[in-house]
């Protein structure tokens, strides 16, 4: 059985010079195969019915690959995001797909609620071309793929991206381009191998085309646990690639893991993107043996190389002695300008919350707001907690209490 198809057609144009159109027709008595590429010089314009007959009559489709960097006239491609959805049910192989869609999504026009979640077809698809598709809504979007396609980590599209700012385009070209400036990424189940596959997303990802566009990035992955059942260690090797994305200012990751960075990468990262306004990693989870390497010194070229950094969310040794750090030496508002107003440390530790104060309150002069995740005598009174937990809560407590805040305000 034919399970590998390729065709590669010089068509040529019509009487008036404009390229002819092939529609669902001349495709239809194709037999099941399991890799689709087609590479036709004209406009192929499939529409969602062809696609969900498609999925059908091709359960066991791997790849979808038709030219699609051919740019629309007037009108637009016949094929929704809609159309999507038969694919995702019905081709539970299918792990890259390359197709021009009509991409009009608004919240209000499909029920996130009822799409169909990765427990009930676990599609596997991970890479989606997108050509010159035009997208009106980019969180709507976001949340339609990140449902539909748990595993889908690149998205690529032919419209110019700022590693082609020396190239002429119109402006609104530009601005289609512009959509790949935000990156949210979910992953929901984890392989067995899910540090080292986060390791290689974040490699491609410094290597994509729209690596010099990117400026906010969500990471929300599941890495599953080790086989004795604890948490595994993410560190500075795993998330280096990010750091030759030139123009990110906010990165948020939620992963549940330990992320173990530190003071060398902050700083690193402190120089790489200049532009920081946020950086959040996951803080709320327990470090077993050990401590983190991350210091209260590496706190320092952020409040120096960042001037536009609001919030951080780290974990950190926050211990620290008068001897560790000369006070003095810590740069002052007037030689950086730090306008941090938020920390999030988790279950930082903290040895002297008097110099802690000293030492913050220097370094970062309109800090108003910490948090951290030890339990609270006021909040959570009730709870049970290990004597050496309170006690760590109660020397927070002596810190946040020196940075007043206004919620309202946050």
């Amino acid at each position: 059985m034919q399970e590998r198809l390729m065709f590669n057609f010089d068509v040529a144009t019509q009487a008036d010079a404009s390229k002819h159109v092939l529609g669902n027709r001349v495709f239809e008595p194709l037999f099941r195969v399991r890799n689709f590429d087609v590479s036709i010089n004209c406009i192929l314009d499939f529409d969602d019915d062809f696609l969900g007959a498609m999925s059908r009559a091709w359960p066991a489709l791997g790849t979808f690959e038709c030219n699609i960097y051919r740019r629309w006239g007037p009108g637009k491609p016949r094929a929704t995001v809609a159309g999507l959805i038969p694919l995702a049910q019905n081709c539970p192989d299918l792990f890259s797909l390359e197709l021009a869609l009509g991409i009009g999504l608004k919240r209000k026009e499909i029920d996130l609620e009822k799409l169909p979640g990765g427990g009930m077809h676990h599609s596997p698809l991970e890479n989606m071309q997108v050509g010159f598709s035009v997208v009106s809504d980019t969180e709507a979007l976001a949340a339609f793929l990140s449902g539909l396609f748990p595993q889908l980590w690149l998205i690529g599209t032919g419209w110019p991206v700022e590693e082609d700012e020396d190239a002429e385009y119109p402006e609104e070209e530009w601005e289609k381009g512009r959509v790949l400036a935000e990156l949210h990424v979910t992953v929901e189940r984890a392989s067995d191998d899910a540090p080292d596959q986060a390791r290689k997303f974040f490699a491609a990802l410094a290597e994509h085309r729209s690596r010099r566009m990117l400026q906010i990035l969500e990471f929300n992955f599941n890495v599953g646990v080790q086989v004795d059942g604890t948490k595994h260690v993410l560190g500075n090797n795993i998330f280096k690639p990010l750091l030759t994305l030139p123009r990110v200012d906010k990165l948020e990751m939620s992963m549940n893991c330990v992320m173990d960075f530190d003071d060398n990468f902050i700083a690193a990262m402190s120089r790489a993107w200049p532009a920081l306004r946020k950086f959040e990693s996951n803080v709320d989870h327990r470090w077993g043996e050990g401590k983190p390497r991350m210091t209260l010194a590496g706190l320092v070229p952020l409040s120096q190389n960042c001037p536009d950094l609001f919030s951080i969310g780290l974990t950190l040794d926050a211990n620290l002695t008068g001897k560790d750090i000369d006070l003095e030496k810590v740069p002052k508002c007037g030689e950086h300008q730090s306008f941090l107003e938020e920390m999030h440390v988790g279950y930082s530790i903290v040895n002297d919350p008097e110099l802690l104060i000293r030492f913050l309150s220097g370094l970062f002069p309109h800090l108003r707001f910490i948090s951290t995740a030890w339990p609270n005598a006021h909040e959570d009174e009730e709870a049970e907690h290990p004597d050496e937990e309170w006690e760590e809560g109660r020397k927070w407590a002596q810190v946040k209490v020196y940075f007043p805040h206004d919620d309202e305000d946050l």
